[in-house]
């Protein structure tokens, strides 16, 4: 599992494909304009529209703040909302990954043992427990993928029930908020490749787990947020990209990001044509770095570039 893993939450039910686009004029393009209020949270304004975005790595960290004052003021003021997943995707996330984890098991003559060397076999068995090894085998690599990731959150100290995502849901309360990306997606991103592809992944992730690399770049990821640095997560989610196993990351990437991005632009495109305050709340990793949905933006003719960061 490559470092993007870790800007999504534990679960990773937040890594989500494409939603439709939305049409934009240039007329009211063009006036659209840029500024950093705080760390990231940007906002776009245009005539008659603004939107505020709040970027998050999806977890949270022990005895760190909660929603900035100027977060709470831009939710609580905002005629829309606007999240990964919609409400009631988010409320049904979980039951979602439940049930895709159910339809991954895998033949029993045919278990996760079967592709793995001994010593990788008896590695996972020692990081995990033996019962825990156990019964993830009996499912597809990306399960016990994901519970090694789980791992690494755990040793860096992280709380996925803390994260900046949730405590926004929650501030939202029973107001509606409408996703930028389908739920169904994300489950197709969780399950992708085949289980040789997923096995590679895991594979690279073992290895990644046993020289500590996986848990320095979560630590990395922390504190280059914390930090409002968005060059080092820009640089984080480039370098995870460079090198790693063949397998299903190459077209996850594009769906995880490139796709999603472009996707955004769009519907924030939208927004700024119909008018009125949103409030947008996601990963972080798709506002910095190159091609972000504000380089999209830009290239549309919405936003004047972005001028580069002192020191980034």
């Amino acid at each position: 599992m490559r470092a993007t893993s870790l800007l999504r939450p534990v679960a990773l039910v937040l890594c989500l494909a494409v939603l439709g686009s939305c049409a934009t004029s240039p007329r009211q393009a063009a006036k659209a304009s840029l500024v950093k209020v705080e760390p990231m949270h940007w906002r776009i304004e245009a005539p008659g529209a603004r939107i505020d975005i709040l970027g998050t790595i999806h977890f949270g960290v022990p005895g760190a703040p909660g929603l900035p004052p100027k977060v709470i003021e831009a939710l609580d003021g905002a005629d829309r909302l606007y999240a990964e997943l919609s409400s009631a995707d988010y409320l049904g996330a979980q039951g979602a990954v439940t049930r895709l984890i159910a339809a991954s098991i895998l033949p029993p003559s045919k278990g996760l043992g079967s592709y793995l060397g001994e010593k990788d076999r008896a590695e996972l068995e020692e990081i995990l427990g033996q019962a825990q090894y156990e019964a993830l085998a009996r499912f597809k690599p990306w399960v016990m993928n994901l519970v090694l990731t789980q791992a690494v959150y755990a040793q860096v100290g992280l709380d996925p029930s803390q994260g900046l995502d949730v405590l926004a849901y929650s501030r939202a309360g029973k107001r509606d908020i409408q996703g930028l990306d389908s739920l169904e997606s994300q489950m197709a991103i969780l399950d992708a490749g085949s289980v040789e592809e997923q096995v590679e992944v895991l594979l690279d992730s073992l290895g990644r787990y046993r020289t500590g690399e996986l848990e320095r770049l979560c630590r990395e990821l922390v504190e280059a947020y914390g930090k409002d640095d968005e060059a080092g997560i820009a640089r984080l989610i480039a370098a995870s990209e460079e090198s790693g196993p063949p397998g299903p990351d190459a077209a996850s990437y594009e769906k995880v990001f490139a796709a999603r991005n472009r996707a955004w632009a769009q519907t924030m495109a939208g927004m700024l044509e119909e008018g009125g305050r949103y409030f947008v709340f996601a990963g972080a990793g798709h506002f910095v770095g190159q091609a972000s949905v504000f380089d999209i933006l830009a290239d549309m003719g919405i936003l004047q570039p972005r001028p580069p960061r002192a020191g980034h």
